[in-house]
């Protein structure tokens, strides 16, 4: 009898070791997982800086509607004044060479001021690869910001309260949103907000001429199946 109750008070204590153990590994993958989100957050939000102040530089430049057009250094030498001009070759290749390196291209910022969103929108080949980090991509590999029309932008709604799309149930009609592009920052003010079973939102994704913004992202705490649809137009 009394190795039978040792036995139960060995299994005992090893059941509960062993619950510790299992807490203790899930509180360190998760403590793993929101330090990664932080270290991610931390950089997207110093790129987002970065390219706002250079969006700042280029609209105060003479050369911000063109970053290509022929450039001047206007130097004075017995009064004569010399000019430096990009060949028109060369610029091609600049063009060309860019393209061909970026397989993703960081085409935009979008900024959502009543839910403290502000995150880099990608496009390119590569762009679902930026998922996996509930970053934001373009419903096509080839649609741009610049090209005009409908711009469709897609995400994961992460968990975490406040990271990435969390918080986009939260916009209403008339919630302000902001995209950062072509050294000019456009606003925007959403008009329809509303749910679609995940089978049903093909036809959101579809490019139109119609100038307006199409947030697509999955709305799990409707259902399983359920992804929440935002658009908006311009101000």
């Amino acid at each position: 009898m009394k190795s039978k109750r040792s036995n139960y008070e060995f299994l005992y204590k090893t059941g509960i070791i062993i619950f510790l153990v299992i807490c203790l590994l899930i509180s360190l993958l998760y403590s793993y997982r929101i330090n990664k989100i932080h270290t991610i957050e931390l950089q997207e939000t110093k790129k987002i800086d970065d390219m706002k102040l250079q969006y700042n530089k280029t609209k105060n430049s003479c050369y911000n509607k063109n970053p290509y057009k022929n450039l001047s250094d206007d130097r004075e030498s017995n009064n004569d004044q010399q000019s430096i001009t990009i060949d028109n070759n060369q610029k091609n290749q600049l063009i060309e060479d860019n393209n061909n390196n970026q397989k993703i291209i960081e085409d935009c910022i979008i900024e959502i001021p009543d839910i403290d969103l502000a995150k880099i929108v990608y496009s390119g080949v590569d762009r679902e690869k930026k998922l996996d980090d509930y970053d934001l991509i373009t419903a096509a590999s080839d649609m741009k910001f610049s090209n005009g029309g409908n711009y469709i932008i897609c995400g994961h709604a992460s968990r975490l309260y406040g990271h990435s799309l969390n918080r986009l149930k939260e916009v209403h009609k008339g919630t302000l949103i902001q995209i950062w592009a072509n050294n000019e920052v456009k606003n925007y003010k959403i008009n329809k907000v509303y749910y679609e079973n995940m089978n049903d939102t093909n036809k959101y994704c579809k490019q139109t001429g119609k100038s307006e913004i199409t947030i697509i992202s999955c709305a799990k705490y409707i259902s399983q199946e359920s992804y929440i649809i935002i658009k908006a137009i311009p101000e």
